[in-house]
C-alpha cells in the first residue's frame, strides 16, 4: 500500500488581511480524493472585511446593529432606539406613539410636580395629608405650625375641612384692627443665586379691603411684608392681591432692594378658591417665571433680587378695614440648588 498522498487544498495565496477582517471559507473548484475517488472542495480561507455582507461574515442583529467593525446599540430588549441626537440634560424615554426610546426632556427636578431631593435642597411645610405628589416624606406637623420650617405663625387655626375646598386648609385670620396682619414665615436660608423655587396652595376669604402676598423675600417682619403695595427697599419675588392698588387679578412682583417690577397675571382672583402659585428664579437667564395652576402667567427679567441675599418664605394678609380677613393655606414648598 502506498503512503499517504498530500493534497494542497489551498493552492491560491489570499491577499494579506488589513484592518478588522474575518476569515471566511469559500467553496471553490471541485477536487477528487485520490484514495476514495470522492469529490472534494477547496477549503480556501480568504480574509474578508467585517463590514461586508458576504456569506460567512459576522452579522449583528437584535439589539446590536451596525457592523462588527463599528457596532451600535439599536434597541433595548427588543424595543428600538431613535437615531435622533439628544441635547444636554435629556434622558432616554419610551414613546408609545413611535414605539421607540427617544431623547426627551424631563421636568420635575426643578418643578413643583416632582422635585429631586438628591439633586436640590428642598423643604415642604403643610398638612401632611394634603401634600403635593412627588415630594417624598413631607416636613411639618398636623397642626401646621411650621415648626420644622422655622420662622413664626400668626393668626392660624388648626387644619379644617370645608365644603368650599377640596383639601384640608389652615385659616390665617387677622384681627379687627386696621391694619391687622396674619401669616407665617420661615428661616432666611433660601439664598439667591441658587435657582430658587417657591410654590404654595392658597385661597382668600374676601375680595374687598384686603392685601395679600405670598413668596420669598428678605423682609424681617410681617408688617413690612404686607404693609404696602410694593416693597422697593427689599429683595423679593411674590404674588400680590391688593384692593388698595385696585387689583382684581393676581399681580407678580420682583424687587432688587431699590426698585420693583409688577406684572398683571391676568388671572382674576375668586374668593374661597384654591390657587397653586409658583415662582421660579432662573439665575442663568436671568428671569423669574410666575405660574398659576400650572400655567405661566408672567416672566420678569428686571429688578430681580440681588445676588447672595438670603430669603425666607412669607405668606401674609392685611385687613384694610376693621373686620377680620383670612387666607387659607394647604402647603408651601421650596427648592434650591444647595
Amino acid at each position: 500500500m502506498s503512503g499517504p498522498t498530500e493534497l494542497n487544498l489551498n493552492s491560491t495565496t489570499p491577499a494579506a488581511p488589513s484592518g478588522k477582517q474575518n476569515i471566511i471559507f469559500q467553496a471553490d473548484a471541485a477536487y477528487t480524493d485520490p484514495i476514495t475517488g470522492l469529490p472534494l472542495r477547496d477549503g480556501t480561507g480568504y480574509p474578508q472585511p467585517a463590514t461586508s455582507s458576504l456569506e460567512g461574515t459576522i452579522m449583528l442583529a437584535g439589539d446590536i446593529g451596525g457592523t462588527a467593525d463599528v457596532p451600535k446599540v439599536v434597541g433595548i430588549q427588543g424595543v428600538g432606539v431613535s437615531a435622533a441626537s439628544p441635547t444636554n440634560g435629556q434622558v432616554l424615554q419610551y414613546n408609545s406613539g413611535s414605539g421607540l426610546y427617544v431623547p426627551a426632556s424631563v421636568s420635575g427636578a426643578g418643578g413643583a410636580s416632582g422635585p429631586t431631593p438628591e439633586a436640590r435642597r428642598w423643604a415642604y411645610a403643610g398638612i401632611a395629608s394634603a401634600a403635593p405628589s412627588g415630594i417624598g416624606t413631607v416636613v411639618g406637623d398636623a397642626q401646621f405650625t411650621f415648626a420644622s420650617a422655622g420662622g413664626s405663625v400668626s393668626g392660624a387655626s388648626s387644619p379644617f375641612a370645608s365644603p368650599s375646598f377640596p383639601a384640608p386648609v389652615v385659616a390665617y385670620s387677622t384681627g379687627t384692627a386696621n391694619p391687622s396682619f396674619a401669616g407665617l414665615n420661615g428661616f432666611p436660608i433660601w439664598g439667591t443665586g441658587q435657582n430658587l423655587l417657591f410654590v404654595c396652595k392658597v385661597a382668600i376669604s374676601r375680595l374687598t379691603n384686603v392685601r395679600m402676598r405670598h413668596g420669598l423675600g428678605d423682609v424681617g417682619s410681617g408688617s413690612t411684608w404686607i404693609g404696602s403695595d410694593t416693597l422697593p427697599s427689599n429683595n423679593y419675588v411674590a404674588f400680590r392681591f391688593s384692593t388698595n392698588a385696585s387689583d382684581t387679578t393676581f399681580h407678580c412682583e420682583a424687587g432688587n432692594g431699590s426698585a420693583v417690577t409688577v406684572v398683571d397675571s391676568g388671572i382674576t382672583v375668586v374668593a374661597n378658591t384654591l390657587y397653586t402659585l409658583q415662582v421660579k428664579i432662573n439665575d442663568s437667564v436671568p428671569n423669574a417665571v410666575f405660574s398659576i395652576n400650572g400655567s405661566v402667567v408672567a416672566t420678569i427679567t428686571t429688578d430681580l433680587p440681588s445676588a447672595s441675599v438670603p430669603l425666607r418664605f412669607w405668606n401674609g394678609i392685611d385687613s384694610l378695614t376693621t373686620s377680620s380677613a383670612s387666607f387659607y393655606l394647604v402647603w408651601n414648598y421650596m427648592e434650591a440648588d444647595n
